[in-house]
């Protein structure tokens, strides 16, 4: 809807900002309706997980996660649908070669001018690398610590 104080040069340059920032901002984003199913979906997102659009407008989401994020998916969507938003949401969402990405999203649901849900507005992180290193990082404190505790105590210089 045009905004009645804006020419119409105004709207279009507008629409064309919105565009470019919607095609070529770095975050992917994504769309779902009221029973998790896609919407829309960003390029970036298109990219990070590897899909052709064709291949995930309509489906649903849950179908694309980890079969240990299934479950928290569908009790998180319900609770997200009911408070209006999410953040730090963690789920593992496969990419299109097999391999696993473990993944952060924020989020906000929009709502009809009634109160009844439209649809999600939702970015996620890549939180693969940043995973692995903290589970490295704990590995490695875990194996400090148990050669801490069985160092001979006659080894420790007085």
């Amino acid at each position: 809807m045009k905004n009645p104080n804006l020419t119409d040069e105004e709207y279009l340059e507008g629409m064309v900002k919105y565009k470019a920032l919607y095609e070529n901002a770095p975050f992917p984003y994504q769309s779902l309706d009221v029973d998790g199913c896609f919407k829309d979906v960003k390029p970036a997102f298109l990219k990070t997980l590897g899909y052709e659009r064709v291949e995930i407008i309509g489906k649903f989401f849950g179908d694309f996660l980890h079969p240990d994020s299934k479950a928290h998916f569908r009790k998180n969507f319900t609770k997200f649908k009911r408070r209006g938003s999410v953040s730090d949401l963690k789920f593992k969402i496969q990419h299109k070669k097999g391999h696993w990405i473990d993944i952060s999203f924020q989020g906000n649901i929009a709502y009809h001018s009634d109160g009844s849900f439209k649809q999600t507005y939702c970015a996620f992180q890549d939180i693969t690398t940043r995973r692995r290193a903290e589970e490295a990082l704990r590995e490695n404190e875990k194996l400090l610590r148990t050669i801490a505790e069985n160092f001979p105590n006659s080894y420790i210089p007085t």
